[in-house]
């Protein structure tokens, strides 16, 4: 079933709302969000420089609610509201609560418009798209929805170069690749396939075929294909760990680890087709964390 075209403006998330509050606040309601979000981030975050945060958590705030407003099928309803935010963004009274968050560290590192732009009209086309032939499209599209983002962070850290712009890309389509994992039964329910053709064809599956297939040996082996490929490219962003400084690094180093964490949890519960996957669990977590601390170096995968 997909999204409905439209929706009550009392739909809009909070963060999406004019409001009056001060940026302080503002940014105060981003952070409590993201640590909605990502609750196991509440401590991690601390890692970073003060001067650094902000900027961060605002940015994740945009990432993190524009996939949620994808992820729940709000984003067809809430579409105006996105643009209101980034007229406001660029234009001169910010007055949405996620706007008036964005506007001080768009000035100071002078992000462009089309990356934020380009994150959500591939957010908003995704219930169009309906299918990807190859893995190419669909690596395009993940890098399409959070390249951008990535970008925009690097330069919170002081890190833009061809080097670590290249390994937070890869980062950032591992990223997505494990969100889709996830969000299968979502997906599949909202008329979209976040998998390409061609690897159901290598398993001897197809779009009609898949609801009779869930927890089958070749739906198996499907999965476990893209967890490999999503640990391919975890790893091959890794480094970037070591680039970015020893706090941030850490930061990221957990953050990584984390995600690897839910791929074994993915692995290890053998979840099928249509059945969301078991959390990492908190001795994973826990592991996940101490071993940051110790290292930013990636795992063996």
């Amino acid at each position: 079933m997909r999204a409905p075209d439209s929706a009550p403006p009392s739909a809009l998330h909070s963060l999406l709302t004019p409001s009056e509050l001060s940026t302080a606040d503002a940014h105060n309601a981003c952070t409590s969000y993201v640590l909605q979000r990502m609750p196991r981030l509440r401590r991690a975050i601390w890692w970073l420089p003060g001067p650094k945060r902000e900027p961060l958590i605002a940015l994740m705030a945009w990432h993190l609610l524009l996939q949620e407003s994808s992820d729940q099928g709000r984003l067809p309803g809430e579409l105006m509201g996105w643009r209101a935010v980034l007229s406001e963004c660029y234009g001169q009274q910010p007055k949405r609560t996620l706007a008036r968050a964005l506007r001080p560290p768009l000035r100071d590192f002078d992000w462009p418009q089309d990356l934020f732009q380009g994150a959500l009209e591939a957010h908003a086309e995704l219930d169009r798209i309906g299918s990807f032939e190859t893995r190419t499209d669909l690596l395009k599209q993940a890098r399409r929805q959070s390249r951008g983002t990535a970008w925009m962070l690097l330069s919170v850290v002081g890190k833009r170069s061809e080097r670590c712009d290249i390994l937070a890309d890869a980062l950032a389509c591992a990223l997505q690749l494990i969100h889709w994992l996830e969000q299968l039964p979502n997906c599949l329910e909202r008329g979209y396939l976040p998998l390409a053709i061609e690897d159901l064809s290598r398993h001897g599956l197809n779009i009609l075929s898949l609801p009779k297939e869930t927890g089958s040996p070749r739906a198996q082996a499907l999965l476990a294909s893209q967890i490999s490929w999503a640990r391919e490219l975890l790893a091959k962003g890794w480094p970037l760990a070591l680039e970015i400084g020893p706090y941030q690094g850490r930061l990221l180093s957990f953050v990584l680890r984390q995600q690897a964490a839910r791929l074994g949890a993915m692995e290890a519960s053998q979840w099928s087709l249509f059945a969301a996957p078991e959390p990492a669990g908190w001795t994973r977590i826990l592991s996940c964390l101490c071993v940051s601390l110790a290292t930013r170096a990636a795992p063996p995968f």
